[in-house]
């Protein structure tokens, strides 16, 4: 949707609020753009279309006007008929001469409902279906542009000389990205950086550069996408039918592959740590096993914020002696062992809580099954399993709860979901799902964590030892 012109503020209907009619929610689920983001306790509606933010204030006395929300539909009588049988309030106001209609959405916000033009819904296809754009932003992350163009201005054949590519070809690049607002074009014709190029850059903590980079795992993880139709047809994953090995396997055999899956792993591991620390209560754990941990960032992470903790990291060997060299100079060296096994093997025993972060996402119900059986036997009838992913909404959830978490967005889980499937055949889960896994271990879930990334910890123990959670 276009940002400009949408807000209209003063539009005389001060004072109005959201009626609460059963099914309204679910209407205003189906019918409000992605884009849009409530945030009451702020006092602002913020809508974004692409990397563009309008912020709007809410209404806050009775003579305050409410800002109106401009939205383009196929069919708005269609529309309409909804709403008023969802129970949605419908201002009293006559269809308006382009074709539309006036009701009272979430937070007392005025929505307006337009007939779309057929130019417009082709438009919002192909936005939706552009690949170009992405592969551009890989392209840029991997010739450095983002910290070429950080804090100054270069014309293109100025990068283009210092990339070593053909300055015509990298003008159509930067002017692409400029339009995303990944660059921006200067008066002169130059490009430099945005903030959102900053997120690009080497050393940012978002890590984003290990998995942009077009000679990266991810990289090759994102080019499974071309066997999509392959795993819908039969639910199965692609990944070998398109690169000849499993993933596993493959990245085995492609050190610079594994390399670069194990250090975007970390950094995302990193930029989450400290939310999976503040939204659950470690007080009672005494030694934690990492199931799968990769080189032991997060292990790392919880033992450093509790002095009593101790640890282990339990990985494939040739992770674990990549852990080894990893963990050696941290201060916490000395609290953690490190075992190299398979989670489908019996763990070593020790630890009272293990946990499993993106883990099960990769794997299916029989095997994720096994696994929690394996990390249930490890920490005995009186111990803890801790689950830890993003859970999918169900039903008309919209995107989430748009509280800055990485996963709280309903979008990418959704995403994150297809990719699953064509990399491994695993899945997202919601949490009735991960209870039923949970019961196939012998184990319950015994509480539910969320945390301000989005990811959720979901606490399981042995219905032998605690009975079954209510």
């Amino acid at each position: 949707m276009s940002i400009t012109n949408e807000w209209i503020v003063g539009s005389g209907t001060a004072g109005v609020r959201t009626g609460e009619a059963r099914g309204a929610s679910s209407f205003w689920g189906r019918h409000l753009p992605d884009e849009v983001v409530f945030r009451p306790a702020a006092g602002t509606v913020v809508v974004t279309s692409a990397e563009v933010s309008v912020t709007v204030a809410l209404a806050t006395g009775e003579q305050a006007d409410p800002p109106v929300l401009t939205l383009e539909v196929a069919d708005v009588r269609d529309v309409h008929d909804e709403a008023e049988a969802a129970g949605v309030r419908v201002l009293p106001l006559p269809l308006l001469t382009s074709g539309g209609f006036r009701a009272v959405g979430p937070y007392g916000i005025v929505v307006e409902f337009r007939e779309a033009k057929t130019e417009t819904l082709v438009s919002r296809i192909l936005a939706k279906t552009d690949t170009v754009t992405p592969w551009a932003i890989r392209a840029a992350v991997t010739l450095r542009l983002p910290d070429l163009l950080a804090r100054r201005s270069l014309s293109a054949a100025e990068a283009a000389e210092m990339t070593r590519t053909e300055p015509d070809a990298l003008h159509r690049l930067l002017h692409l990205l400029a339009r995303h607002g990944v660059f921006t074009e200067t008066a002169d014709g130059g490009f430099r950086g945005t903030a959102l190029s900053e997120g690009l850059r080497e050393g940012h903590p978002s890590g984003l550069i290990a998995s942009l980079d077009l000679d990266s795992a991810q990289a090759r993880i994102d080019e499974v996408s071309r066997g999509i139709l392959h795993s819908i047809r039969t639910g199965e994953p692609v990944y070998e039918r398109l690169f000849g090995l499993p993933l596993w396997e493959d990245f085995a055999a492609k050190p610079r592959l594994s390399e670069s899956f194990q250090e975007w792993m970390s950094n995302k591991t990193k930029l989450l740590a400290r939310s999976f620390i503040e939204g659950y209560d470690w007080s009672g754990v005494r030694h934690v096993m990492d199931v799968g941990g990769g080189r032991g960032t997060l292990l790392a992470a919880l033992l450093d914020s509790s002095p009593s903790l101790r640890g282990t990291l339990l990985e494939l060997p040739r992770t674990a002696e990549e852990a080894v060299r990893e963990l050696a100079d941290g201060s916490t060296v000395d609290r953690i062992s490190v075992v190299g096994g398979s989670f489908f093997d019996p763990l070593p025993a020790g630890a009272d809580t293990a946990v499993l972060h993106n883990v099960l996402v990769n794997w299916d119900d029989a095997a994720s099954i096994r696994i929690l059986r394996r990390c249930s036997e490890a920490v005995g009838p009186e111990g803890r399993v801790l689950i830890l992913e993003g859970l999918p909404l169900t039903g008309d959830g919209g995107t989430g709860s748009h509280d800055g978490g990485v996963l709280d967005d309903q979008r990418l889980l959704a995403q994150i979901n297809v990719l699953m499937l064509m990399l491994f055949g695993g899945k997202e889960r919601s949490l009735p799902e991960y209870g039923r896994l949970a019961e196939g271990a012998g184990l319950a879930i015994t509480s539910v964590s969320p945390t301000s990334s989005g990811v959720h910890i979901m606490e399981c123990r042995s219905v032998a030892g605690h009975g079954t959670a209510g």
